[in-house]
Protein backbone atom coordinates (compact mmCIF):
# COMPACT_ATOMS: atom_id res chain seq x y z
CA UNK A 1 0.00 0.00 0.00
CA UNK A 2 1.34 3.10 -0.97
CA UNK A 3 0.67 6.66 0.47
CA UNK A 4 -1.64 7.67 -2.23
CA UNK A 5 -3.40 4.33 -2.03
CA UNK A 6 -3.60 4.82 1.97
CA UNK A 7 -5.21 8.59 1.64
CA UNK A 8 -8.63 9.48 2.39
CA UNK A 9 -10.74 10.64 -0.57
CA UNK A 10 -11.02 13.95 0.64
CA UNK A 11 -7.94 15.58 -1.58
CA UNK A 12 -7.32 14.28 -5.29
CA UNK A 13 -4.52 11.53 -5.91
CA UNK A 14 -2.78 14.15 -7.55
CA UNK A 15 -2.23 16.61 -4.70
CA UNK A 16 -1.80 13.94 -2.41
CA UNK A 17 1.62 13.15 -4.92
CA UNK A 18 2.87 16.65 -5.48
CA UNK A 19 2.95 17.38 -1.37
CA UNK A 20 4.47 13.56 -0.68
CA UNK A 21 7.27 14.45 -2.92
CA UNK A 22 8.10 17.98 -1.58
CA UNK A 23 8.07 16.54 1.99
CA UNK A 24 10.47 13.62 1.10
CA UNK A 25 12.92 16.30 -0.48
CA UNK A 26 13.09 18.21 2.94
CA UNK A 27 13.60 14.77 4.63
CA UNK A 28 15.95 13.79 2.30
CA UNK A 29 18.12 17.56 2.81
CA UNK A 30 18.05 17.95 6.54
CA UNK A 31 19.66 15.99 9.30
CA UNK A 32 16.68 16.06 12.44
CA UNK A 33 13.62 16.18 10.53
CA UNK A 34 11.24 14.10 12.76
CA UNK A 35 7.59 15.27 10.71
CA UNK A 36 6.45 16.82 8.36
CA UNK A 37 2.75 17.31 7.32
CA UNK A 38 0.86 19.07 4.37
CA UNK A 39 -2.05 20.79 5.57
CA UNK A 40 -5.40 22.10 4.98
CA UNK A 41 -6.95 25.29 6.00
CA UNK A 42 -9.43 23.28 7.62
CA UNK A 43 -7.23 21.38 9.25
CA UNK A 44 -6.91 17.87 7.38
CA UNK A 45 -3.61 16.40 6.15
CA UNK A 46 -2.67 15.90 2.84
CA UNK A 47 0.38 14.43 2.93
CA UNK A 48 3.57 13.75 5.56
CA UNK A 49 6.83 12.23 6.06
CA UNK A 50 7.80 9.87 6.93
CA UNK A 51 5.08 8.39 5.64
CA UNK A 52 2.56 6.29 8.09
CA UNK A 53 -0.76 4.73 7.37
CA UNK A 54 -1.80 5.34 11.12
CA UNK A 55 -2.93 8.84 11.06
CA UNK A 56 -5.88 10.29 14.06
CA UNK A 57 -5.47 13.71 12.73
CA UNK A 58 -4.50 15.67 15.57
CA UNK A 59 -1.06 16.69 14.62
CA UNK A 60 -2.71 18.33 11.19
CA UNK A 61 -5.64 19.96 13.57
CA UNK A 62 -3.21 21.36 16.38
CA UNK A 63 -0.96 23.27 13.41
CA UNK A 64 -4.09 24.28 11.45
CA UNK A 65 -5.20 26.14 14.60
CA UNK A 66 -1.64 27.27 15.62
CA UNK A 67 -1.43 28.99 12.27
CA UNK A 68 -5.13 30.54 12.46
CA UNK A 69 -4.48 31.74 15.69
CA UNK A 70 -0.58 33.17 14.59
CA UNK A 71 -2.13 35.04 11.87
CA UNK A 72 -5.20 36.66 13.68
CA UNK A 73 -1.82 37.65 15.66
CA UNK A 74 -0.14 39.23 13.01
CA UNK A 75 -3.03 40.73 11.13
CA UNK A 76 -4.30 41.99 15.26
CA UNK A 77 -0.77 43.54 15.31
CA UNK A 78 -0.96 45.29 11.49
CA UNK A 79 2.78 42.98 10.95
CA UNK A 80 2.01 43.00 7.37
CA UNK A 81 1.37 39.13 6.44
CA UNK A 82 2.85 36.03 8.30
CA UNK A 83 5.66 34.38 7.04
CA UNK A 84 6.58 31.81 9.35
CA UNK A 85 5.27 30.72 12.71
CA UNK A 86 8.03 28.91 14.80
CA UNK A 87 8.06 27.28 18.19
CA UNK A 88 11.41 26.23 19.75
CA UNK A 89 11.73 23.71 22.41
CA UNK A 90 14.60 22.26 24.27
CA UNK A 91 14.04 19.19 21.74
CA UNK A 92 13.80 21.04 19.13
CA UNK A 93 11.43 23.34 16.91
CA UNK A 94 8.30 22.83 14.83
CA UNK A 95 8.17 25.47 12.19
CA UNK A 96 5.06 26.71 10.05
CA UNK A 97 4.57 27.95 6.57
CA UNK A 98 1.79 28.71 4.68
CA UNK A 99 2.30 27.61 0.79
CA UNK A 100 2.41 30.80 -0.87
CA UNK A 101 -1.17 31.64 -2.68
CA UNK A 102 -2.41 28.22 -1.79
CA UNK A 103 -4.80 27.43 1.19
CA UNK A 104 -2.42 24.76 2.88
CA UNK A 105 0.26 25.08 5.43
CA UNK A 106 3.67 22.85 5.60
CA UNK A 107 4.16 22.05 9.58
CA UNK A 108 7.65 20.30 10.51
CA UNK A 109 9.42 18.95 13.20
CA UNK A 110 12.67 19.12 13.60
CA UNK A 111 14.74 17.58 16.18
CA UNK A 112 17.95 18.97 18.42
CA UNK A 113 20.69 18.29 15.38
CA UNK A 114 19.32 20.66 13.25
CA UNK A 115 19.64 24.77 13.10
CA UNK A 116 17.54 27.00 13.42
CA UNK A 117 18.30 28.64 10.25
CA UNK A 118 18.49 25.76 8.69
CA UNK A 119 15.40 24.26 9.18
CA UNK A 120 13.77 27.23 8.89
CA UNK A 121 15.20 27.57 5.34
CA UNK A 122 14.18 23.55 4.36
CA UNK A 123 10.71 25.19 5.35
CA UNK A 124 10.79 28.02 3.23
CA UNK A 125 12.43 26.08 -0.08
CA UNK A 126 10.29 23.43 0.15
CA UNK A 127 7.02 26.07 0.72
CA UNK A 128 8.18 27.37 -2.75
CA UNK A 129 8.56 24.52 -4.83
CA UNK A 130 5.05 23.25 -3.38
CA UNK A 131 3.35 26.34 -4.28
CA UNK A 132 5.14 25.87 -8.20
CA UNK A 133 4.56 22.48 -8.78
CA UNK A 134 0.61 23.22 -7.39
CA UNK A 135 0.55 25.96 -9.88
CA UNK A 136 2.03 23.87 -12.46
CA UNK A 137 0.14 21.09 -12.20
CA UNK A 138 -3.44 23.42 -12.02
CA UNK A 139 -2.07 24.46 -15.51
CA UNK A 140 -1.52 21.28 -16.80
CA UNK A 141 2.13 22.57 -17.33
CA UNK A 142 4.74 20.75 -16.57
CA UNK A 143 8.04 22.67 -15.03
CA UNK A 144 11.07 23.10 -16.57
CA UNK A 145 14.29 20.97 -15.50
CA UNK A 146 15.64 24.02 -13.91
CA UNK A 147 12.65 24.89 -12.38
CA UNK A 148 12.46 21.19 -10.31
CA UNK A 149 16.11 21.55 -9.26
CA UNK A 150 17.80 19.58 -11.92
CA UNK A 151 20.18 20.35 -14.58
Amino acid sequence: MTEVDAQPLRFPQHLVTIGSDALRAMAGSTRSLKLAVVLSDDGFEVARAPWSPVRDGRFASMASSAQALGEALVHELSLGSGDAMIVQASGGAMIQMRVPGNPFVIAAHFGEGESLGTALAAVRITAQSLATALAHASTGIDPAPTERGTT
